[in-house]
């Protein structure tokens, strides 16, 4: 069975865009999140179990060039609701104590209030 989360995951009101780290490729969109993982919806599937560096921007804004690096597990990944675009679900790997005071303010930021 697999392993499930124990932080809550917060929906975003604007998804936040995640490239490939050394193609600078977008891939997708965050969400949502929490400070063990993410949710990415992409028009490409992604591989369950591959590690994956990744580059998040850390605003819905294109012209802002903060960014977040990580390294990220595939952790599964299935076709959306709708058929054209992936989810995929991933377990952050590398992050530094500031890169959770990040999600946090994020989370505070873009996130639903609940």
């Amino acid at each position: 069975m697999p392993e499930r989360r124990k932080l809550k995951r917060h929906h975003l009101i604007f998804y936040l865009r995640v490239f490939i780290q050394e193609t600078n490729e977008l891939i997708g969109f965050v969400v949502d999140i929490s400070q063990e993982g993410l949710l990415i919806v992409s028009e490409i599937p992604f591989e369950s179990g591959k590690i994956y560096k990744l580059q998040m921007s850390l605003s819905p804004e294109e012209g802002n060039k903060m960014s977040l690096h990580f390294t990220a597990e595939c952790r599964w990944s299935r076709i959306a609701a709708n058929p054209d675009l992936h989810e995929a679900g991933f377990l952050l790997l590398d992050f530094r104590p500031l890169d959770f005071t990040l999600i946090d303010d994020l989370i505070d930021e873009i996130g639903f209030r609940e």
